[in-house]
């Protein structure tokens, strides 16, 4: 490498910002044509709890593509302040809330019971089609074929992911910061953490940028974002939910095993 050049990982990490940048605006623009730039009922969608969002999906008083572009809309707003986002899945998020208003005008039955509910997944999760680098540049441009395991059961619950979150690198920290992304500042005060290593899942639920979501613990990594942010969080048993698909730093390490576990805004949630 010419000694004045840029650092291979300086370049991955510019144009996979750069990639995101766009699929954000892509995204931005294709919902101001097909929903509108803007709902009277977004403060209405944003505050309502998961249990809420499906009840009054099920009532036929909301549209599960409403309300997952109101967290849209939210969450680019968010992104720009405090930088929870890694991968952009705006556009197919759109796409599965018509598809499942769609099946439930015509079968008048919910698909779950996550119904319409717009969720955010750490990045350690694979989704398919897009890259689990958890900070990585080695593991940039390297999508995933497939969902992991407990991504699959959210969307067959109606669960809807929008976007997947930042984490430390490696995972194994308290903060929220690595070379790919940059950092993740806690959206009450910017000038402080919002915790780790689940902590762009932290962001985004104080943001209210989205309803639920999917994080991970092995020493505190569901736990400390939800102290720090002002959310809720729950570390299940060991094993309680699958972890196929979920990238670690540490393939093997079962001392003590990460669990996969839900993030929210509610106790009930």
């Amino acid at each position: 490498m010419f000694p004045f050049s840029q650092p291979a990982w300086k370049s991955i990490a510019s144009s996979k910002q750069e990639t995101r940048a766009k699929r954000i605006d892509a995204a931005v623009t294709t919902l101001s044509k097909e929903v509108g730039s803007l709902d009277a009922k977004d403060e209405e969608y944003l505050r309502a709890s998961a249990a809420e969002i499906v009840r009054n999906i099920s009532e036929g008083k909301w549209l599960a593509v409403n309300v997952a572009a109101a967290y849209i809309r939210r969450a680019v707003r968010v992104q720009e302040l405090h930088n929870p986002i890694t991968e952009v899945l705006f556009s197919e998020a759109i796409e599965q809330a018509k598809a499942l208003d769609e099946e439930f005008q015509r079968t008048g039955k919910l698909k779950g019971p996550l119904h319409g509910v717009p969720v955010s997944i750490k990045d350690q999760f694979d989704i398919g089609g897009v890259d689990s680098t958890i900070g990585f540049s080695a593991w940039s441009n390297k999508p995933a074929e497939k969902d992991a395991g407990a991504v699959q059961a959210i969307k067959r619950a109606g669960g809807i992911p929008i976007c997947k979150t930042n984490v430390p690198q490696t995972m194994l920290n308290f903060e929220c910061s690595n070379p790919v992304w940059g950092v993740t500042s806690n959206p009450w005060n910017a000038a402080y953490t919002c915790g780790g290593s689940s902590g762009g899942e932290g962001a985004m639920l104080a943001a209210d940028a989205s309803a639920l979501g999917l994080g991970s613990d092995v020493g505190g990594s569901l736990r400390i974002p939800a102290l720090y942010c002002g959310i809720y969080s729950l570390k299940p048993g060991a094993g309680r939910i699958s972890r196929q698909g979920a990238r670690s730093s540490n393939p093997g390490f079962d001392a003590v095993k990460v669990t996969p576990g839900p993030m929210g805004r509610t106790v009930q949630d």
